[in-house]
């Protein structure tokens, strides 16, 4: 069994990214974090750009956003909130 996530930088991918490391670190099992780029229509002039590589760097930022704690949600206003 593997745990797979999808991810594009945005604060609801970190969460999901954060739950899956902990649900695989649980079932101790691999965590597979994806992205995916989809190319406009038709060919772009000056060909498709070359994919990069990930580096150490990106590899790490990305364990460290997996096992750094949640954000804790605003306090909630008491009482009538104006409409």
């Amino acid at each position: 069994m593997t745990v797979v996530v999808g991810v594009d930088g945005s604060p609801p991918s970190r969460t999901a990214l954060r739950l899956a490391a902990q649900e695989a670190r649980c079932r101790q099992v691999p965590l597979i974090a994806v992205s995916a780029y989809e190319p406009p229509l038709g060919k772009p002039a000056g060909g498709y750009p070359i994919g990069t590589l990930h580096t150490g760097d990106d590899e790490r930022a990305t364990t460290e956003s997996a096992r750094s704690p949640a954000p804790q949600p605003a306090d909630q206003p008491k009482g009538d909130v104006p409409r």
